[in-house]
């Protein structure tokens, strides 16, 4: 899913609603880390919908290796699933990889992968709210 530039919220007013909620939710800061940084590794992804459903995510892997964060966002999307989330409302791992490194990559891609991220999120935050309202 892409960020649609009509949209009346702006990219940055759309990762800060959904970084408030992710901290709100999980009682942990982003810290000094950008929207990105801080859910690259999956682990406050993981808290995140352990808040909402306790239980659906048995085992967060806290080592702070690529391949720890790769399984966190697979097993985070793949709990999304069981939550009723459809595909095309979520974001793909690879929205949060570190792209400033990589010569061939533009700043254009790296804003618009961000983008799906936070849209993600805050469609999650949207359903999670009627969750809580229709069934607990």
């Amino acid at each position: 899913m892409e960020w649609r530039e009509q949209s009346a919220v702006s990219s940055d007013e759309a990762y800060l609603e959904a970084q408030r909620w992710i901290e709100a939710l999980t009682k942990k800061k982003f810290g000094n880390a950008d929207f990105r940084s801080a859910l690259e590794n999956g682990v406050l992804l993981c808290d995140l919908i352990n808040k909402i459903k306790p239980g659906i995510i048995r085992r967060v892997n806290r080592l702070p290796t690529p391949i720890a964060g790769l399984d966190n966002l697979n097993v985070f999307l793949k709990a999304c699933g069981k939550l009723g989330l459809k595909e095309a409302q979520l974001f793909h791992p690879g929205d949060l990889q570190d792209l400033s490194t990589r010569v061939t990559v533009k700043h254009q891609e790296t804003n618009r992968r961000l983008k799906n991220v936070s849209a993600s999120n805050h469609k999650s935050s949207v359903w999670s709210v009627n969750y809580f309202y229709n069934y607990i």
